[in-house]
């Protein structure tokens, strides 16, 4: 028997996680709401990475939209904003990561980009085996899916590269 998807069908949620917002949206009052604040998420985003330059040309008017959409129009739930909050703070961190590695390697800039391609699809279209398949061959560089989650290095490796190590691939900072 075929069972016909439809778009109601996405606002079904477990018991479980139903509950959890529930109880998340009832202890409001206590403080528990989390509203998305640009200078909260800058000042957090600082505070995990231990960095506080976003560089000169950071424009935060499309970050002041987005969390103004997802803020008033959204209709977020309690799990929903959390996780919206974390991904964001985890973006602002890859900027703050980014701009000190620009800063301190400034050949990463200078470096030659050859051609490249891309490909997009919906999910299960066979995507991920092509990107699999393209990756396989040994003329092919392709983003791997750490890089592309994160494509600036995290704290420890910061702190290696802040002592003077060296970055991969380009001379020592003087």
């Amino acid at each position: 028997m075929n069972r016909i998807t439809r778009s109601t069908d996405f606002n079904r949620q477990p018991g479980w996680f139903k509950t959890l917002n529930l109880v998340w949206k009832w202890s409001y009052p206590l403080g528990t709401r989390i509203r998305l604040d640009k200078d909260d998420l800058i000042r957090a985003a600082k505070k995990v990475t231990g960095l506080d330059d976003l560089g000169k040309d950071f424009n935060d008017e499309p970050l002041d939209r987005l969390l103004w959409s997802v803020n008033n129009e959204a209709r977020l739930h309690p799990v929903g904003y959390f996780i919206s909050r974390q991904r964001l703070i985890n973006l602002l961190s890859i900027r703050l990561r980014a701009e000190m590695l620009f800063r301190k390697h400034p050949a990463i800039l200078d470096q030659n980009y050859t051609r490249s391609g891309s490909f997009a699809g919906l999910q299960r279209t066979g995507t991920t085996k092509l990107q699999r398949l393209l990756a396989s061959d040994p003329d092919n560089r392709v983003v791997l899916s750490w890089e592309a989650i994160n494509p600036a290095h995290l704290r420890k490796k910061i702190n290696q590269m802040q002592s003077g190590s060296a970055w991969p691939g380009l001379p020592n900072a003087p």
